[in-house]
Protein backbone atom coordinates (compact mmCIF):
# COMPACT_ATOMS: atom_id res chain seq x y z
CA UNK A 1 0.00 0.00 0.00
CA UNK A 2 1.35 3.39 -0.74
CA UNK A 3 1.82 5.45 1.77
CA UNK A 4 1.57 3.16 4.43
CA UNK A 5 3.18 3.79 7.75
CA UNK A 6 5.14 0.89 9.67
CA UNK A 7 5.27 0.82 13.35
CA UNK A 8 6.00 -0.27 16.40
CA UNK A 9 3.72 -2.50 17.84
CA UNK A 10 2.51 -0.39 21.03
CA UNK A 11 1.88 -2.61 24.56
CA UNK A 12 3.55 -5.96 22.98
CA UNK A 13 5.08 -8.15 25.23
CA UNK A 14 8.50 -7.67 24.54
CA UNK A 15 9.11 -10.71 27.47
CA UNK A 16 8.38 -13.08 25.28
CA UNK A 17 11.40 -13.29 22.26
CA UNK A 18 10.94 -16.18 19.54
CA UNK A 19 14.32 -17.86 21.29
CA UNK A 20 11.63 -19.35 23.98
CA UNK A 21 9.47 -20.71 21.22
CA UNK A 22 12.37 -22.37 19.94
CA UNK A 23 13.85 -23.70 23.19
CA UNK A 24 9.76 -24.84 24.20
CA UNK A 25 10.05 -28.57 25.59
CA UNK A 26 7.04 -29.96 23.74
CA UNK A 27 4.65 -28.65 21.38
CA UNK A 28 2.54 -28.16 23.95
CA UNK A 29 4.30 -25.85 25.74
CA UNK A 30 5.54 -24.33 22.19
CA UNK A 31 1.35 -23.23 21.64
CA UNK A 32 1.21 -22.11 25.06
CA UNK A 33 3.69 -19.19 24.30
CA UNK A 34 2.70 -18.58 20.39
CA UNK A 35 -0.74 -17.87 21.67
CA UNK A 36 0.53 -15.91 24.91
CA UNK A 37 2.22 -13.88 22.09
CA UNK A 38 -0.74 -13.61 19.85
CA UNK A 39 -2.70 -12.35 22.56
CA UNK A 40 -0.14 -9.74 23.62
CA UNK A 41 -0.49 -8.62 20.01
CA UNK A 42 -3.84 -8.19 19.21
CA UNK A 43 -4.75 -6.67 22.60
CA UNK A 44 -2.01 -4.08 22.05
CA UNK A 45 -2.96 -3.25 18.50
CA UNK A 46 -7.26 -3.51 19.29
CA UNK A 47 -7.13 -0.02 18.80
CA UNK A 48 -6.33 -0.29 15.57
CA UNK A 49 -8.59 -2.62 14.47
CA UNK A 50 -11.43 -0.77 13.16
CA UNK A 51 -9.20 1.01 10.98
CA UNK A 52 -7.94 -1.71 9.14
CA UNK A 53 -11.76 -3.45 8.92
CA UNK A 54 -12.30 -0.17 7.06
CA UNK A 55 -9.23 -0.74 5.05
CA UNK A 56 -10.12 -3.75 3.78
CA UNK A 57 -13.56 -3.53 2.95
CA UNK A 58 -12.43 -0.31 0.99
CA UNK A 59 -10.16 -2.33 -1.31
CA UNK A 60 -11.10 -6.12 -1.21
CA UNK A 61 -14.90 -5.76 -0.38
CA UNK A 62 -16.96 -6.83 2.94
Amino acid sequence: MSGAQHSSCPGCRLDLPVRDVACAESSAERAEIVREWASSVWGAWSRYHAGVRQLVERFLGP
